[in-house]
Formats: structure tokens, C-alpha cells, sequence
């Protein structure tokens, strides 16, 4: 009987270890936009799994050097999901867009993304991004489109009409 009781014991104890999960590292949720299918995306994730960088862009041919602001997100299955800026940007608005958004992701654990484009897999990449401790894993997708990240009190957009425009997108609770 002492064993059943025993028994019993550690099983409820494992239940509620069970349902108390942390929250995911990632959480993805789509919606659709003017009649397309599932092409905005609000992806909530913890702000060490996402890497900025400033790509060069040598456009010689055309007489002008630019820059293309690349934010990478690494997903649960250590595979990455490159987000690239809509515009190419001057040298400096890269880099200063890049100091931005390290503020919040410096200051709050968890941060919400707006991203449009369809997911899709990309089976062709062979690039890998350092993600320090982390790893070198692979990029796996094709590139979205970065709008705005926000986190508990902070918010920065490249859209001015975010709230409009990315649906269930709002700051963090």
C-alpha cells in the first residue's frame, strides 16, 4: 500500500512538471493579405535566436554601392529563416537600423516579429550564419520581408501603418 501511495505520488508530480512547459522558442502565426494566401506572418521568439547583419552589395554595373539589412531567425529545428529589408539602404541606415533593433532585443528576453512573404523551404542554400553558442546551422528558407519588431514597451517598424497592416500583431503583454 506505502508503494502504491509512493507511486502515486511521483506520477502526479511528473503530471504537473509535464503540463508547466515553457513557453516555445518560436511561435508562428500567419494571415492573409489582400486575397493571398497566408503571406503575413507574426512570429514571437526569444531574442537570442535572431542575428542582424549589413550585407554589401557591390551594384558597379550600375554606378552605386548599397546595402541590404539581413536579420537572421534560427527555429527550434537549428534551421535559419533569413528576413531581409524591402529597400536597399545607404551604409549608414543599415547600420543604424541594426542599432535599433539590438536595443530591444539587448533589452527584453522576448520579441514579436512582423515578417511578410510565404514561408517556403529553400532547398538550395548551402549558406550557414554563426549564431555564437548556438551554432552554425543552415538556412533552410526563403527570405521575408522585415516590417517591425516589438516587444513589451518597445516597438520599431519600417512601416508606419503596422498596426493596420500585420493582423494580431500588437506589443507583448
Amino acid at each position: 500500500m506505502k508503494n502504491l501511495r509512493s507511486n502515486l505520488f511521483v506520477f502526479l508530480l511528473l503530471m504537473v512538471l509535464v503540463s508547466c512547459k515553457s513557453q516555445a522558442a518560436l511561435e508562428i502565426h500567419s494571415f492573409d493579405s489582400k486575397g493571398e494566401t497566408k503571406d503575413l506572418q507574426v512570429v514571437t521568439l526569444n531574442s537570442k535566436s535572431i542575428v542582424q547583419k549589413c550585407i554589401f552589395l557591390n551594384a558597379e554595373d550600375e554606378n552605386q554601392w548599397r546595402h541590404d539589412y539581413v536579420m537572421y531567425i534560427l527555429n527550434e529545428h537549428q534551421e535559419v529563416i533569413p528576413v531581409m529589408s524591402s529597400l536597399h539602404l545607404a551604409k549608414s541606415v543599415c547600420k543604424e537600423q541594426i542599432k535599433k533593433i539590438k536595443k530591444i532585443l539587448n533589452k527584453y528576453q522576448q520579441v514579436k516579429l512582423c515578417l511578410r512573404g510565404k514561408i517556403k523551404a529553400e532547398s538550395t542554400s548551402n549558406e550557414f550564419v554563426d549564431f555564437g553558442k548556438q551554432g552554425k546551422p543552415p538556412i533552410k528558407y526563403e527570405s521575408l520581408i522585415f516590417d517591425s519588431i516589438c516587444s513589451t514597451n518597445d516597438c520599431y517598424s519600417v512601416n508606419e501603418a503596422w498596426t493596420e497592416t500585420c493582423p494580431g500583431f500588437k506589443k507583448l503583454p
